[in-house]
């Protein structure tokens, strides 16, 4: 119950938040273009807010990646959030994107092999898109469909809600299993696509909401101008406009394989700084009481993310190893069509392989041996004495 109030907490900022990501145009372009190389046509989708995009702002996500050598379409949609934005649900909004989104894949002008790229909160209008998909046995092949998400929600702060639906939202958090590859991009603090692992770690979420680019979006225009509110930018929209995939670390990106077959590549964008202490340079703190600051409050920051714990130390038999021989052979047999069989000697070897090491039994019965002597030695000691 608590951990779910705590969930509810973070939730409770997102719808404010995904229309922070959109609201101001030059400081967010809605669209970004896929980090995959496989398709001529990007169709790109704004965020809450901003229903009306073009090629342009398509064009200028992760860093002009796309601007040019894509053919790029705009797929509209009410971008909608009530009571915040407009008098639609999110819901309903994501649904009338769903079938806008649908019908620009199966349009027969946009040619060769499509890219959907969606940003913030049509990132949900994706993850809908591809489960609908899963269930069309017309759908596009895997090689002519890819998705790329920008600050996604539904692998950020939703996902503690997976399956539950979101009230004032109307929406049921799903990451779908897919056919489809998918790219998904998101900035180191970014309160939408980044919230803390461990929820209840308060300076962790204030350091996102401030990462989210929220605080200055909703608190009084006094208040902003008074502690230098705007210094604490928006790593949301940083990440999507001026990040280059390329210069991602190798330790930065992760890459997941599901039932299905379909590949998810994750990039993790680094925030040099934390948001949070943003506005005190502004304020007159020098910097090296900032930098200093910074040393104490960044390791309780991260500790609330879940990869930045320590690697568990596991005895070698208890770490993951190759497919024994047994288990290569059920895949071998299943990959053929047939019924898995195991010669014995392989099943025998596998079972001894994860039951760890022989451990030497000690026997706990006494030694009997000796006891003959032991009783005549005492008889001939009684008889001396006596």
């Amino acid at each position: 119950m608590l951990e779910n109030v705590g969930r509810i907490g973070g939730a409770a900022v997102v719808a404010l938040g995904l229309m922070t990501a959109v609201t101001d145009s030059s400081a967010l372009p809605i669209r970004y273009t896929a980090d995959l190389l496989l398709t001529t046509t990007v169709l790109g989708m704004g965020g809450v807010g901003f229903n009306d995009i073009n090629t342009d702002l398509i064009g200028q996500v992760l860093n002009h990646r796309y601007a040019t050598g894509y053919n790029l379409v705009p797929v509209q949609w009410p971008a909608q959030l009530s009571p915040f934005n407009g008098t639609l649900t999110l819901d309903q909004s994501v649904k009338v994107g769903v079938a806008n989104l649908d019908a620009a894949i199966r349009d027969p002008a946009n040619t060769g092999p499509q890219i959907v790229v969606t940003v913030s909160g049509t990132t949900l209008v994706a993850d809908e898109e591809m489960q609908f998909l899963a269930k069309d046995p017309t759908a596009p092949a895997k090689d002519q469909l890819s998705f790329v998400l920008l600050g996604d929600a539904n692998r950020g702060v939703f996902k503690g809600f997976q399956g539950i639906k979101l009230p004032t939202f109307d929406v049921i958090p799903v990451v779908p299993v897919t056919k489809y590859d998918v790219t998904v991009v998101a900035g180191e603090y970014d309160g939408i696509a980044n919230w803390p692992d461990r929820w209840w770690n308060l300076l962790a979420d204030a350091n996102a909401l401030a990462g989210m680019g929220l605080l200055q979006q909703i608190l009084p225009q006094e208040i902003v101008d008074q502690f230098h509110l705007n210094d604490l930018g928006s790593v949301h929209s940083d990440s999507i406009r001026y990040t280059d995939l390329a210069q991602v670390p190798a330790k930065d990106i992760t890459t997941t394989t599901n039932a299905l077959g379909g590949v998810t590549t994750t990039y993790l964008v680094r925030t040099a700084d934390l948001p949070l202490l943003r506005p005190l340079k502004s304020l007159g703190v020098p910097q090296d009481v900032i930098n200093v600051l910074e040393k104490v409050v960044k390791p309780i920051i991260d500790s609330a993310y879940v990869r930045n714990d320590p690697p568990c130390a596991l005895p070698q038999w208890l770490r993951p190893s190759a497919p024994t021989t047994a288990a290569r052979s059920a895949t071998a047999a299943r990959a053929a069509g047939g019924t898995p069989t195991v010669p014995i000697a392989a099943l025998r070897a596998s079972l001894r392989s994860m039951a760890g090491p022989a451990v030497r039994r000690t026997s706990h019965r006494r030694d009997t041996s000796t006891r003959p002597q032991l009783a005549v030695a005492q008889v001939k000691s009684r008889s001396a004495a006596a």
